[in-house]
């Protein structure tokens, strides 16, 4: 049976038979690939395309097949994966992002003694398999909402949930207006403890030059619900999906932020009577959270 890890996998090799693949995707490595055969292709079909970075399918079918070194088997997926074709550029990141993801959710496998497994190791298996569905939903369908998660508009949340909701999914899709809008709404502004959480963190990647890790962000949403109650009926694999599947431009999202900084002026007015100003500069993260988050170091500081 063909497992989404396995349509990944054979997604990705096609584009990588097809072109060239454009800058700033991840770099893969043979080891990656769940299947053997698919990472002996791996290495086969980026052996070619390194030399000829300009060649479509046809020509590295041609090629790969004149090669008496590759056996039968192999020869028969090479031609596979060149029907296939197809995959837009739009979706190869998301591609990678899952087949790097089942990688590190094989490698949690095998370096946990059966039975042995703590309650850090369950809570960093549940962020994993949440990240893995995540990246399917959104293959499935990209620029969609999540077909039971209604939209802000649909539930008539306050403008003030909008905004903030507003800022974060404005930073998913591009993490570099982190500077303009964390000088203007800090991530201790957020009314609600999940949006605090993507907040600070989609921020912080903005601040630091760093792509958004979904693990990461499902393992802070997971410490959330960990200290914290909420009422939200909205998964967090809902709310992420919404959020990035929100369209949301950088003036746009300005505008939300200019009029969230003026309320919490508002607010401060009667006792403190000056504007809320918040120190500009990269989100600083506690002293702890760093053996907290997946992306840096999985293991040393949540529970054991």
């Amino acid at each position: 049976m063909t497992t989404i890890i396995d349509e990944a996998e054979e997604r990705y090799l096609a584009a990588l038979l097809e072109r060239t693949l454009p800058d700033g995707i991840a770099a893969l490595t043979s080891e990656e690939f769940s299947q053997p055969r698919h990472g002996e292709c791996f290495e086969l079909i980026s052996h070619y395309r390194t030399q000829h970075p300009t060649w479509g399918a046809d020509q590295m079918v041609e090629a790969i097949g004149g090669d008496e070194r590759v056996e039968a088997a192999t020869q028969a997926l090479i031609h596979h994966l060149a029907d296939r074709g197809g995959l837009d550029d739009d979706h190869i990141a998301i591609y990678t992002d899952l087949i790097q993801a089942s990688a590190f959710a094989r490698s949690i496998q095998h370096t946990t003694p059966a039975g042995e497994a703590t309650d850090h190791d369950q809570r960093v298996a549940t962020a994993l398999a949440n990240t893995v569905d995540d990246y399917h939903t959104r293959l499935t369908a990209p620029f969609d909402h999540h077909p039971d998660t209604p939209t802000p508009e649909e539930t008539g949340v306050d403008w003030h949930t909008r905004a903030e909701e507003q800022l974060i999914a404005a930073l998913m899709r591009d993490p570099s207006i982190a500077p303009q809008v964390t000088t203007l709404v800090d991530p201790a502004d957020m009314t609600d403890p999940r949006r605090k959480a993507l907040y600070e963190d989609v921020a912080s990647c903005g601040w630091n030059n760093e792509p958004i890790d979904d693990l990461r962000l499902h393992w802070n949403l997971g410490e959330v619900a960990k200290h914290t109650s909420h009422t939200d009926t909205e998964t967090d694999s809902g709310l992420i999906n919404r959020l990035y599947a929100t369209d949301v431009d950088s003036p746009t999202a300005m505008a939300a932020a200019h009029r969230l900084n003026d309320t919490i002026i508002a607010e401060q007015a009667p006792t403190h009577h000056h504007h809320h100003e918040p120190t500009p500069g990269p989100i600083v993260m506690p002293t702890d959270a760093g053996d907290q988050r997946p992306g840096v170091q999985p293991g040393k500081g949540g529970d054991q």
